[in-house]
């Protein structure tokens, strides 16, 4: 389920003196656009500047396939050296980071072929059963 609306619910921020915010949430993951943070489960994940703008690009374009020079451009900007193997690189560490099961990746998926991309609905399987978040 896609929600942007203004930080007002249980996932706030732990500092509460910060002003309302918009939030991208995905299944079990919440993007706080602008404090720059991401928290999975309701803890806060440790990400790197370029893990981080990569999560907010798929994630404000949920279903939508980026290609490897789109996601370039918008993580690494004018930077030198970004490179298609750098994404792979990233896109591994973030599984590890994010998914439930990384080998088995719900949150950032491989168009093969063609780049990469956060599917809009969240299928989680819980103890055999199927659900959408």
């Amino acid at each position: 389920m896609l929600e942007l609306e203004p930080n007002q619910n249980h996932n706030e921020p732990p500092d509460t003196d910060l002003p309302p915010q918009q939030t991208i949430t995905v299944g079990a993951l919440v993007v706080y656009v602008a404090s720059g943070w991401v928290t999975f489960d309701n803890q806060q994940i440790d990400l790197t500047a370029h893990e981080y703008k990569f999560v907010v690009c798929l994630a404000q374009n949920l279903g939508r396939v980026l290609t490897d020079a789109e996601l370039l451009v918008q993580v690494w900007g004018n930077e030198t050296g970004g490179t298609k193997s750098q994404i792979k690189n990233l896109v591994w560490r973030l599984r590890q980071k994010i998914e439930p099961e990384p080998d088995k990746p719900v949150y950032i998926l491989t168009a093969r072929g063609r780049g990469y991309y956060m599917p809009s609905h969240i299928t989680v399987t819980h103890l055999g059963t199927d659900e959408k978040d």
